[in-house]
Order: structure tokens, then C-alpha cells, then sequence
């Protein structure tokens, strides 16, 4: 039930040339092959959203902060996009124990933060105990710091991080933004303060200052000379500083990158694709890895705990017209990870669209059909709760879930309104997907045992078993054995309907070089050259 893909596939197509880029196999801007990088310049990027109110990458789940917080952050491995290897950063070399328990990493020992401090091992036993600390304020990097017992410092450059039980997926997480290090004395400023993007970081640019709702802004880093081993140069940064900047409407977004405005935008529209490709810009499309746009089932709530309804929604889903919503490199999912996702498990047994079983199942349960076209069950309406971080598809889906009787009620939340609905458990189904390079996001998110990410609310059942296997599993064919067996049991129970593979579609400018992502989606700013 696996099929091999890539960990990230990114496709440049420079639009004036109308190049088709297959996203398996990515391809390098052909502008800038024989040009020498030119550095300085002061760099705009656009960004579709607010951050949330938080640069903090141990407390966010919201990849528009992410995006920021990794320019100004380093992890101690990375993962290379073209070949899903793992490969060193602030880290030299690790070893694993056999029982994945304990990991043993040789740092670097030239790696200073922004404010002086040393980086060594004193400074990652902090962050790994600041985190760790945090609890389920630790969104994104709890799950990966699942069962840490603490930090040892060997040497200033030997570090040994131990956990209670296996934890294979911790070196893959650490790749992430979620994990970047901020300095020790930093770790000891309260979690607001942080989230302010009040502190020192390792990475190439310094964060100056971060206005809610209007941008934030960030300088070089002057003496860097430590990037991750993707990178495609050494030394500092070659622009000045970058500024990022909140734009909600798409049109927008790329109105300002026609009117030289901005120099880059992020989530480009169908719409605005035709735009770009009529004036000479290029885009670049990158399918981040991890759970696809999922409907999350809120298990403790009556909708959300009903089999019938879960199992109903799915089928009426109509995944291929949601589709052309979009642009580039979405496509109906055929699983709960996405296909270049390690251990992808192929779910298409499960995910049809036939909305006459969604009716005969909402009827054989007990759902009638009202007066109005929607049903009812002892006097409650089929009335969906449902928080959507895709508001573009609402009128779609609700068109499509009135076909059986379903009502599905448009609620507008932004993403602050969205995190305390969730905390709140005021939803029945949250519709959301969640980039990460490894299948244990599904242990995250649907274990009962619950966590930061414990979105669906889970209720114990026979997906429990091999999600934890799976996080401790060394050999990877057991390991794929056990994703799979997890996988199709969270499938036929429905309480995780798979909806779109997701991509992002990135607008730069004429003059743009260099601009990548990196292994889980995210930009990467340190090779970027305007000329």
C-alpha cells in the first residue's frame, strides 16, 4: 500500500516561456545560471496572513510564522528537499542508540547567536528544557520532544538528549523551524515575550521588530558563516534585510509584486497564475509533506462522534471539483499523507465520491430529511460545525454536503479566533492539513493518548496501538507496517476524511534569485539575491 515519492517536490516554471515542470522532478531558474549573486538590497515578501501573534517556532502550528521564524533560527540537522536525507547544520554528526532512546549529537564549534552567546551544548539542553517546559503551549514542537526525559552536556560540543521510550521521528523533527535555537538566556524570558520575537537566533537574519497586523521586519546577520549543508553558498546573506508583510487578499498580493511593491508572494491563486504568466513573473510550486487538508473529526462532540455522519461527508465530497478552486499541484488526496510523504499509505479504497451511499448511510442511521432538504435525528438538525482554514472552499462544500441533507454552516474565524475555538473544543470538524516530513504527525494529531496537536479529541481505539509503534520502530519495513495498519483503521472509521493534496504557489519577481523552500515548505531567504 506505499508507493516512493520525494520528500519535496518543487517546480520553477519561468512563465514567459510557458515551461511545464513535472513536480517530482524540481528545476533551477534558468535567469539566474550564469549571473554572479549581487548582495545587498532590502527585500519585501508578502505573506497571506497574520502570524497569529506569535514568532515563537516552539508554540505555532501556523506556517506563515514558521516562514518568518526560519530565517532567524537554525536547527541542529536539515533535510534536504532533492533527496530526503538527513544532513548537518549546527550539528556535525549524530549517532542513535538501537533502541532509538537516546541521541548523541557532535556540534559545531564556531556557531554564535545574535546577542554574543555562545551556541553549544549548555545552549541546547535550554532549548530542549524551555520546550519541554512549555507543554501543550508547545504546538508544533511538543510532538517532537514526546516522552523527553532531559538533556545531557557531555562536552561544550557533545550533547546527549534521552527520552523514556523510542522516539525514530525525533531527528526528522529537529529539522524543522519548530526546533530552531534561540539563545540560553533567551529560553529564560517568559512564553509572550518570545512570542514577540524578542530574542537571538543563530540564523542568517536578526528579527527587528514584529508589528501584529502590519509586518515584520529583519536585518543581516553581520559575521554568519554556518548555513545547513542545502545551501548554495557560505558567508552571510546576500540581501539587507527583509521585510514581511501581511496582505490577505490575493489580488492584492500580486498587485503589489506587478507594481514592484513587494519582491515575492506567497499563495498565489488560479486566478492571479494567469495574471503572472500574462506579465513575465515566475512561480514557483512546492507540495509540502505531512497530513494532507483533512476533515478532523472532533470525536467528543455528538456530530463529530457519529460514525454515519463522518462516513457521509466523505462520500459526498466531491474532491476533483474542489480542485479547480486552485492552481499548481493540488490534486484529490489518496491518502492521509501526502504521496511524497515517507511511508505514504494508499488509502483510495476509502476516499470515493458517491453521494447516493451518503444518503442511504445518513438514512439507514436515522437521519431524515427535513422540510427544508436538510436532516434530522430526534429533533436535532444535520448542522455542521465546522472551523475551515480554507474559507474558498465554503460555498463549494456547502453545495455539496446540501445534496445528502447535510447543512454546513460558513463561520469566519481568523486565526486567533480559530485557535481559542479549538482550545475550546467548539467544533465538530476541523478541515486543516499539517506539514511535516514524517508519518508520526498522524500520532500527533489522532492518538487518544492526546498532545499539543490532539485536534480530533480521540476517543482510545485500534489506531492507538500502532501509532506509538510506529514513533519507536527502527527497521522500516516493520515501520511502514504499522503506518499502514494505523492509516486504514483511522480511514474506515472516517474519524480523518482526507480532502486535497495542498501545494503553495510562490509569485516572484523579474529580478528575484535564489528563492527556495525548504525540506517541509517552508522559504528560505539566506541564498536570495536581487539582480
Amino acid at each position: 500500500m506505499t508507493r516512493p515519492a520525494r520528500l519535496l517536490a518543487v517546480a520553477l516554471a519561468p512563465l514567459l516561456a510557458l515551461t511545464a515542470c513535472s513536480a517530482a522532478q524540481p528545476a533551477t531558474p534558468t535567469s539566474s545560471a550564469a549571473t554572479t549573486p549581487v548582495a545587498g538590497g532590502n527585500y519585501v515578501h508578502a505573506l497571506e496572513a497574520e502570524p497569529g501573534g506569535c514568532l515563537d517556532g516552539a508554540q505555532q502550528r501556523f506556517h506563515v510564522a514558521l516562514n518568518i521564524v526560519r530565517q532567524a533560527t537554525d536547527s541542529l540537522v536539515d533535510l534536504d528537499p532533492e533527496t530526503g536525507k538527513i544532513v548537518p547544520w549546527l550539528a556535525t554528526a549524530w549517532e542513535i542508540s538501537p533502541d532509538a532512546k537516546t541521541f548523541t549529537f557532535t556540534l559545531r564549534d564556531d556557531v554564535t547567536f545574535s546577542n554574543g552567546e555562545k551556541f553549544d551544548a549548555t545552549a541546547v539542553k535550554a532549548n530542549f528544557d524551555r520546550i519541554s517546559a512549555l507543554g501543550a503551549k508547545a504546538v508544533g514542537a511538543g510532538p517532537v520532544l514526546a516522552g523527553y526525559t532531559g538533556t545531557t552536556v557531555v562536552d561544550p560540543t557533545t550533547v546527549k538528549v534521552d527520552f523514556a521510550q523510542p522516539n525514530i521521528q525525533f531527528l526528522q523533527g529537529l529539522t524543522a523551524a519548530w526546533l530552531g535555537f534561540i539563545s540560553p538566556t533567551d529560553t529564560q524570558k517568559t512564553a509572550d515575550q518570545i512570542c514577540s520575537g524578542d530574542y537571538s537566533g543563530t540564523g542568517p537574519f536578526v528579527i527587528d521588530s514584529y508589528t501584529k497586523n502590519d509586518s515584520a521586519k529583519l536585518s543581516k546577520r553581520t559575521g554568519y558563516a554556518w548555513p545547513s549543508a542545502t545551501a548554495q553558498h557560505t558567508g552571510e546573506a546576500y540581501l539587507d534585510s527583509v521585510t514581511f508583510t501581511f496582505l490577505s487578499e490575493s489580488g492584492v498580493r500580486v498587485g503589489a509584486l506587478q507594481s514592484g511593491q513587494v519582491n515575492s508572494v506567497s499563495l498565489v491563486q488560479p486566478q492571479d497564475e494567469a495574471v503572472l504568466t500574462g506579465s513575465g513573473f515566475s512561480t514557483l510550486v512546492a507540495s509540502p509533506p505531512g497530513l494532507v487538508q483533512t476533515w478532523i473529526a472532533n470525536q467528543s462532540s455528538a456530530l463529530g462522534g457519529d460514525e454515519a455522519v463522518r462516513k457521509a461527508i466523505s462520500l459526498a465530497l466531491d474532491r476533483e471539483a474542489l480542485t479547480t478552486l486552485y492552481g499548481s499541484g493540488f490534486a484529490p488526496a489518496t491518502g492521509l499523507l501526502s504521496p511524497n510523504t515517507p511511508y505514504f499509505t494508499d488509502l483510495s479504497a476509502y476516499i470515493t465520491h458517491d453521494p447516493t451511499a451518503a444518503a442511504a448511510t445518513l438514512e439507514e442511521a436515522g437521519w431524515t430529511l427535513g422540510s427544508d432538504g436538510i436532516r434530522v435525528k430526534d429533533g436535532v438538525r444535520l448542522s455542521l460545525n465546522v472551523i475551515n482554514v480554507f474559507p474558498e472552499q465554503a460555498e463549494l462544500l456547502q453545495q455539496q454536503l446540501k445534496t445528502v441533507g447535510i447543512d454546513y454552516q460558513i463561520r469566519k474565524l481568523d486565526n486567533a479566533a480559530s485557535s481559542q475555538a479549538i482550545a475550546q473544543g467548539d467544533y465538530d470538524f476541523y478541515v486543516w492539513n499539517m506539514t511535516r516530513a514524517d508519518p508520526d504527525v498522524l500520532r500527533g494529531i489522532f492518538s487518544s493518548v492526546g498532545g499539543a496537536q490532539a485536534y480530533s479529541r480521540a476517543q482510545p481505539s485500534a489506531a492507538d496501538a500502532p501509532l506509538a509503534a510506529q514513533a519507536g520502530e527502527t527497521d522500516s519495513a516493520k515501520r511502514q507496517a504499522l503506518v499502514d495498519e494505523a492509516s486504514i483503521e483511522l480511514a474506515k472509521s472516517y474519524v480523518a476524511i482526507p480532502q486535497l493534496t495542498r501545494a503553495w504557489v510562490y509569485g516572484l519577481g523579474k529580478d528575484v534569485h535564489g528563492f527556495a523552500v525548504d525540506g517541509e515548505a517552508k522559504i528560505l531567504l539566506y541564498d536570495t539575491w536581487i539582480g
